[in-house]
């Protein structure tokens, strides 16, 4: 299992028991939403889930990644989409649903 490293836990699982810690430590303002944001529909979900909570979006972080280790020569096309999906078509979902917010608030609490 990938580890995830934060200034608040140095090593979190990408478990949903580890992250509900994590928010839980952070205070009663903090979402736990756990998404595979190379998958639009998740992402969809995950800004509904957001605006449910708080009515509003006012930063993006674009933030996820993932990586293959290995030569070039060596990776596999399953794990080069798989990279792709969580980098490039992730971002774009993400921008793409939240940015209607994002202006509503122009990028302000």
């Amino acid at each position: 299992m990938r580890r995830v490293r934060t200034p608040l836990a140095p090593e979190v699982d990408r478990t949903r028991a580890d992250l509900e810690k994590v928010a839980h430590d952070c205070g009663p303002h903090c979402l736990v939403h756990p998404a595979d944001v190379g998958d639009e529909d998740a992402v969809e979900t995950m800004i509904a889930t957001t605006l449910d909570r708080y009515d509003r979006i006012d930063v993006l972080v674009n933030n996820a990644g993932t990586v293959v280790q290995g030569d070039l020569t060596e990776i596999k096309t399953s794990d080069y989409r798989r990279i792709m999906a969580t980098l490039v078509d992730g971002t774009f979902f993400c921008i793409r649903a939240a940015l209607p917010y994002l202006v509503r608030t122009k990028g302000r609490g």
